[in-house]
This record gives structure tokens, sequence and C-alpha cells, in this order.
């Protein structure tokens, strides 16, 4: 599974280009509330939704960043947004999540050494 986290100050917010690589990949908006709407604001664009983890994990949304990070020095009049495309990481990890017996029938669900349920 991957995720999208943002590496520096500031905080995480959504830019121009990202959310026009997110329609052109034809992004399920509706899936998360409604797309934000244009004219968009000069460099930040914030969202009900946008530090859900369903939203920073969602397979489009992860295409997305790393589509512009490949592209990023190509990128129209943009030292701030080539910068903040450059601090987005996709991360990559596995859930593993296994279940244990206590030796007496009674079981609990561990994930990454934690007990979970």
């Amino acid at each position: 599974m991957k995720v999208v986290l943002h590496t520096s100050y500031g905080g995480f917010h959504l830019t121009k280009e990202i959310v026009e690589e997110l329609n052109k990949l034809n992004f399920p908006w509706k899936d998360f509330g409604n797309p934000p709407n244009e004219p968009y604001s000069d460099n930040y664009i914030y969202t009900s939704y946008m530090n859900d983890f369903s939203f920073r994990s969602h397979s489009i949304f992860v295409n997305a960043i790393e589509n512009l990070q490949k592209i990023k020095n190509d990128m129209d009049r943009i030292d701030y947004r080539k910068l903040y495309v450059s601090n987005l990481t996709v991360k990559n990890f596995e859930l593993n999540p296994h279940i244990e017996d206590y030796h007496d029938g009674k079981e609990k669900l561990m994930l990454g050494g934690q007990e979970i349920y």
C-alpha cells in the first residue's frame, strides 16, 4: 500500500497542478466530497478530506503525485509548485495483521507486534 506524506514544514495542501492531474486521471471526487472549485487559489487549495488516509492512499491520488514528480522540472512558472511537489513523498508500506492464539483457544489480532483486538 502507498500513501502520500508531506515531508517539510508548512503542511499539506493541494495545488492547481495536483487537482488538474487528478481530473485528468478521472479521480472519483464524489467518494470524498465535492471537488475543489475553480478558480483555484494561486497557491493553496484546502478540502475537508485532504488529510483522510483514504484520500492520501487512493491509488489515483498516489499515481497523480508520482506523475507530477516525474515532470516537475517541466512545469510552467513554478518555483513554488516545483518545490512543493518535491516535498511530497510516496511511502510504500505493508499491513500484515495476523491472528495469534493465547494457547487456550482464545485469539487476538496482532498488527506490527501490537495487539489491536
